[in-house]
């Protein structure tokens, strides 16, 4: 298939084709053909993601050897408590569905202090444009396990970038 075919299939799959068929399928599939869509795609990818609300997963932690089970156990309730603080579940549903539906999904784990005396605290949360991640272009792994590196971009206003890291965004001076 051409890169012209393949997006308009895309685009019919996900539903981002309003009319549904393409100006050309007439002449591809026939003038007197019914041209009708089912949107099958959702419902497969609700039906994966049903599959996973039975059956959770997270970060779970196993001894490696059988003297740390103790601080497995300990170091299992300190995961725990990020997972239920950060709402954990919904961030990997969210990576869950757009694995599903684009064939890679993001979560971002970051620490956060509201103070330098204050405890730093581990949070787990949904990105929701995996296409806004760059992974590290050196990485061959399938996975990005190999990568050293990633980054999230996002847009934000001249005032906030301002505010946040006393740049004048006209000039790149600080």
């Amino acid at each position: 298939k051409d890169a012209t075919r393949v997006k308009e299939d895309l685009d019919l799959s996900c539903g981002l084709n309003k009319g549904g068929w393409a100006k050309g399928d007439s002449n591809r599939f026939g003038a007197n053909r019914a041209k009708m869509s089912i949107p099958l795609i959702p419902a497969i990818i609700e039906k994966v993601l049903s599959t996973y609300a039975s059956s959770p997963f997270g970060i779970t932690i196993s001894p490696y050897r059988k003297d740390n089970v103790d601080k497995a156990v300990l170091l299992q309730g300190v995961v725990d408590g990020i997972q239920n603080r950060s709402r954990a579940n919904q961030a990997y549903t969210n990576a869950l569905r757009s694995a599903i539906s684009c064939g890679f999904g993001y979560l971002h784990v970051y620490t956060d202090s509201p103070s330098e005396k204050a405890p730093v605290n581990v949070c787990i949360e949904a990105l929701q444009n995996p296409l806004a991640v760059l992974i590290d272009p050196s990485a061959v792994n399938p996975d990005g396990s190999d990568a050293e590196f990633a980054a999230y971009v996002t847009k934000i206003s001249k005032v906030k970038a301002k505010r946040l890291y006393g740049i004048d965004t006209d000039s790149g001076n600080q």
